[in-house]
């Protein structure tokens, strides 16, 4: 399909674009362009097997084992101050 100044100028009235006449042929081109890739995407055939890959790995993981961990008490024994479980931490934002 040839894409024309008219076409260009429906399509854009469809659209409620207003396209200023020093760029309508750069829209003529992109317009043509996409469509001339839509044409070769046409040609694959529909009932081929595209795959960006072959790859028959099935996924290996590991199984979930539950371990008890005392990890929040020894971090919270490294901090200067505590309450809790929580940080306490200096005031860094101002109240005005």
């Amino acid at each position: 399909m040839e894409i024309t100044r008219d076409f260009l100028f429906k399509i854009a009235k469809l659209a409620q674009l207003e396209i200023p006449e020093c760029e309508e042929g750069w829209y003529i081109q992109e317009l043509q362009s996409f469509l001339n890739y839509v044409d070769l995407l046409k040609k694959f055939e529909p009932n081929t097997d595209i795959s960006m890959h072959d790859n028959s790995d099935t996924n290996c993981f590991r199984s979930d084992i539950l371990v008890e961990t005392s990890l929040i008490d020894q971090v919270l024994l490294q901090a200067p101050q505590t309450e809790e479980s929580m940080f306490i931490v200096p005031r860094v934002l101002s109240s005005e």
